[in-house]
């Protein structure tokens, strides 16, 4: 029973609550609407001077020697750099809005006849008190912290220029072997050959364009797959040079990983490249469409894939696990890779829809 009336007189005792704001590393002052000091506690003094009858009621940017304010004839509120000032505009807010303001500001201060570089951060509360309306000021200096977060993202920088570096170099180590291949093709008599050389050469192709978008590209880990599938298909059209085939790419605002988005290329480099090569050879005209969009059930965070040809279609009897033709062999270990699954249709052309789990950023 001593002890709770000890602790309600502790806490009703405005000797106790002056001695709490005191322990407060952050400087706390009470000002009115036009930013003048009515009081503070001791971070609020050790921040702005020694003696209460010298700092109390001055204006705020007088009593933190705000630089602007210390090399101007006019006073805090009147200077051309006052509008903009972010404790001004955060206690005026406040006031007229009724709520808590919390801000960020970079402020140059006087200490010891040189400018000093701050950083605090700005909260402003209003409050009523014997029928005056006031506003808790508080500056939490977070300079140390500033100075470590830009640090920080003056090594993500420097980390990021280093890995759009290393994508340019992958997107040119694999045009060299492109290209290599190329040249060891030309050189070929045998037709089988050339042909398994120059389906090398679009896989190829399509691996170095992942890393040629991600060096271009402001997010270095994130493929943006509209840019990459159109990329991709792009190339495959100009390798077959079938003008007679329509061909419509529809791809959501989605963004990869580049361990997704490769294997997305190279299944729809296999797929097109094998709808182009068989699925309209008595044909001269027809559709080709690519398309990757999230599905819409209730299995969140997945996209599918769908490849579909208006040509003749694959044979009923296609079964993707027993198949021996190198392209949907690709096509199955790639949708594994990806934790997907593949369906086909042969119904009115060829139809692949491949369901897989999309990676969350």
């Amino acid at each position: 029973m001593l002890k709770e009336k000890i602790n309600e007189k502790l806490f009703s005792d405005a000797d106790y609550l002056r001695t709490v704001l005191d322990a407060s590393p952050t400087a706390f002052f009470v000002v009115d609407n036009d930013v003048r000091i009515l009081d503070m506690n001791l971070a609020g003094f050790q921040l702005s001077g020694p003696s209460s009858e010298i700092l109390l009621r001055r204006l705020c940017g007088e009593i933190l020697h705000c630089i602007r304010i210390e090399r101007s004839d006019e006073e805090c509120g009147k200077t051309e750099f006052c509008p903009d000032c972010v404790i001004r505009n955060a206690v005026q807010e406040s006031a007229q809005g009724q709520r808590v303001v919390r801000r960020k500001t970079d402020m140059q201060l006087k200490e010891k006849g040189q400018a000093r570089d701050v950083c605090f951060l700005v909260t402003t509360s209003p409050f009523q008190y014997d029928g005056a309306s006031l506003i808790l000021l508080a500056l939490e200096e977070i300079t140390d912290l500033k100075q470590a977060e830009e640090k920080i993202k003056a090594s993500l920088q420097e980390k990021e220029i280093l890995l759009k570096e290393l994508h340019h170099r992958v997107k040119n180590n694999f045009q060299m072997v492109a290209s290599l291949l190329s040249l060891q093709a030309n050189r070929l008599q045998d037709r089988i050959a050339i042909e398994a050389l120059f389906e090398t050469q679009k896989r190829v192709r399509a691996m170095a364009s992942v890393h040629d978008l991600l060096s271009r590209s402001e997010d270095c880990l994130w493929v943006d797959m509209d840019l990459y599938v159109q990329e991709v298909v792009r190339g495959l059209e100009s390798f077959n040079n079938r003008a007679d085939i329509a061909v419509n790419v529809e791809v959501d605002a989605v963004r990869f990983k580049v361990e997704t988005a490769i294997p997305i290329g190279l299944v729809i480099t296999e797929l097109v490249t094998n709808a182009f090569k068989h699925a309209f050879v008595s044909k001269t005209e027809g559709s080709l469409t690519i398309r990757l969009q999230p599905v819409n059930d209730d299995k969140k965070n997945r996209c599918e894939l769908v490849i579909s040809d208006t040509g003749l279609g694959l044979p009923d009897t296609i079964d993707l696990e027993k198949t021996k033709t190198l392209g949907l062999g690709l096509v199955k270990i790639l949708t594994k890779q990806l934790h997907g699954t593949v369906e086909v249709d042969v119904n009115g052309g060829t139809t692949f829809r491949i369901v897989f789990p999309v990676p969350q950023r």
